[in-house]
């Protein structure tokens, strides 16, 4: 009964283990979609960039025959709007949210019908399933007209969301700021970048924000399990060996097996792993770097969070700090897990193995409905090289053990003379 509920709390803490570690990397995605370039923000009365300016900028990068140059969306938010049909029987709350440039980029939401409007599409918008339910009680609003500050707006398309969101283009040659600018920079480059390009066009101040960096960072915490379990399983190898040291022979037959496991352990961990070069110091002398690096990223998040959040921020900071938590969660449920797990024969290795794959497919599965998950190779195959390590070291720990209840059954079953004389012997 004691070895059944040990089994029992081991598959209940490894399956709370991989729900917590598919969770991160699901937040971790979500995050991904709204940080596709640097963010940069305006504020005060006035400050910011117009579309005029933007495009000015554009016509100036033509000019100069600049190859590739960077891809710019303005946006400003409007709170508390009305939002009603053509007749204006019907209305909805909403949050007004003005762009200029590419929409789908700016706010990539799962479209539910039609597409984004286009930058030159001023007469066009997209509304969320809320509004399109206040307002006509379906989803399937494509091509209807509605109100919004007396201009009329044509439905272009509907994405998931219930906050009550519509988003529409602002016009070309309008001389107004808006106060946040998203930046997609070629060939993944970042805040350097960012700051250069805004110099370049005249565009002064700005809280600047490497969301990509940010994302990466995201990426790499949610990887944390991955990396406690395989840096796990290479420590149990490297013991297993050094208990050998003294023993050359079977040190030697060890090796190939110690080699193995601490290759897939790697594999499984996906290294080599791909680093930005903003955490790559220009000079390996420079002891100073991380520490600046760190003050870079802790400013940017301070200026983030001590500010009134958006409507975009509040789908991308929400799944920041979820990232984190489950990441942590995740973490302790995996040592937990991995201190009772018991592969004591091939059945327990194969009941094991399966259940993890099914129970990792049913969460991909369980994630589809919220947007989905991209499995990683870690979540898939490294519980499985786990507990295939597990029960390999564990039958060449019986191989080694010296069998000293045999000894003690055949000492117990000699004379008692003979006995106390091999006992004197020793």
């Amino acid at each position: 009964m004691k070895e059944t509920r040990s089994r029992g709390l081991a598959a209940l803490l490894a399956a709370l283990a991989l729900l917590a570690w598919v969770a991160a990397l699901f937040f971790a995605q979500r995050a991904a979609d709204f940080s596709a370039g640097v963010s940069i923000q305006w504020t005060g009365e006035g400050a910011g960039v117009s579309p005029a300016q933007l495009l000015q900028a554009e016509r100036w990068a033509q000019e100069d025959g600049r190859e590739n140059p960077p891809a710019a969306t303005l946006w400003q938010e409007k709170a508390d709007r009305s939002v009603t049909d053509e007749t204006g029987e019907r209305a909805a709350a909403a949050t007004h949210l003005e762009c200029y440039g590419d929409a789908a980029e700016f706010y990539p939401e799962t479209l539910l019908f039609g597409s984004y409007p286009s930058r030159e599409d001023a007469a066009g918008c997209i509304i969320d399933e809320a509004v399109a339910s206040g307002i006509w009680g379906s989803a399937s609003v494509v091509g209807q007209r509605l109100k919004l500050d007396g201009r009329t707006y044509s439905v272009r398309g509907v994405f998931k969301g219930d906050s009550g969101l519509i988003l529409t283009q602002g016009e070309g040659d309008s001389a107004q700021t808006y106060g946040n600018l998203l930046l997609r920079l070629p060939d993944g480059g970042g805040e350097t970048e960012a700051r250069a390009w805004l110099s370049q066009n005249g565009f002064s101040g700005g809280e600047v924000l490497d969301l990509p960096f940010l994302s990466w960072c995201l990426g790499a915490l949610s990887c944390l399990p991955a990396l406690l379990l395989g840096l796990g399983l290479l420590l149990r190898v490297l013991r297993r060996g050094w208990k050998l040291k003294y023993s050359p022979a079977l040190l030697v037959q060890y090796i190939p097996i110690g080699i193995a496991f601490g290759a897939l352990a790697l594999w499984g961990m996906g290294f080599p792993w791909d680093l930005p070069d903003k955490v790559i110091p220009t000079r390996w002398s420079d002891f100073d770097f991380w520490s600046r690096l760190a003050g870079q990223v802790s400013a940017s998040l301070r200026a983030v969070f001590t500010s009134a959040l958006s409507a975009r921020d509040l789908a991308i900071w929400p799944a920041f700090l979820a990232c984190v938590l489950t990441t942590a969660a995740a973490c302790a449920l995996v040592i937990l897990a991995a201190e009772r797990v018991r592969v004591d024969s091939g059945g327990t290795l194969l009941a094991a193995g399966l259940g993890a794959m099914v129970a990792t497919f049913l969460l991909a599965v369980a994630f589809s409905a919220a947007g989905g998950v991209e499995l990683t190779r870690s979540v898939w195959v490294l519980p499985l090289i786990w507990l295939a390590a597990d029960g390999a070291l564990r039958v060449h720990e019986r191989r080694l053990r010296p069998r000293t209840e045999e000894r003690s059954e055949c000492r117990e079953a000699l004379p008692e003379a003979v006995r106390e004389t091999s006992l004197g012997g020793e």
